[in-house]
């Protein structure tokens, strides 16, 4: 299929896109260990409000550590070693870079993520940040998904049309926000699903889908 949608740029959120979700087994594990359901951790560690300063630069790591110990009575060192299976990115999810890989160049590729001051050392590490420019770190610019303004800041960074864009969240409030503002977006689950996007745009030739299989 040849279709010219105007796309130029593909931005991609980090947290679940790039990087996997956590292991379901590992966060059982902890959920267990802390007397809580999984549910409750995934929103103790990202879903109150230290995440959320942590994620705008206004906590530094180690008091948001001292909050999360002081929450559920766990000394910070025994805690944080307890956690980092499923804080600590180890692995990108190589289906999603395949297709990364072989639009790098083609388009402009662009991160924007919720995420600490340390995402870009953890890209780099993982051996993914060269073809990512800018990476847009809610942590940096003291703003984050879904706020309107941190779209506005990545419009304005970027220089270019709204539509001029794909938007890849694996959250449904922040393409909702990014739709409303005329921003095209795809709520990602798999990389497959993103495959098929990027193919209905005419993004990837017909056969796109064979890069998703790693």
């Amino acid at each position: 299929m040849d279709v010219d949608t105007g796309i130029e740029v593909l931005l991609l959120d980090v947290g679940g896109v790039i990087v996997p979700p956590a292991d379901p087994d590992a966060l059982t594990q902890i959920a267990r260990l802390l007397g809580l359901s999984s549910v409750e951790v995934g929103a103790l560690l990202y879903e109150w409000e230290p995440w959320y300063a942590l994620s705008t630069g206004r906590l530094e790591e180690d008091a948001y550590w001292r909050a999360l110990g002081d929450r559920v009575g766990w000394d910070v060192t025994d805690l944080r070693r307890l956690v980092a299976p499923v804080w600590e990115p180890n692995r990108v999810d190589e289906a999603v870079m395949g297709l990364a890989r072989a639009l790098h160049g083609r388009l402009r590729l662009a991160i924007l993520s919720n995420a600490t001051i340390r995402l870009e050392d953890h890209l780099r590490r993982l051996g993914v940040a060269p073809y990512f420019d800018p990476i847009i770190n809610s942590a940096r610019i003291g703003l984050r998904k879904p706020d309107p303004r941190i779209f506005a800041y990545t419009l304005d960074t970027l220089a270019v049309a709204p539509r001029a864009i794909l938007f890849v969240d694996d959250k449904r409030r922040n393409t909702a926000v990014a739709e409303q503002l005329d921003i095209p977006s795809v709520l990602f689950d798999h990389a497959a699903t993103l495959a098929s996007a990027l193919m209905a745009r005419g993004l990837l030739p017909s056969g796109g889908r064979d890069l998703t299989q790693s």
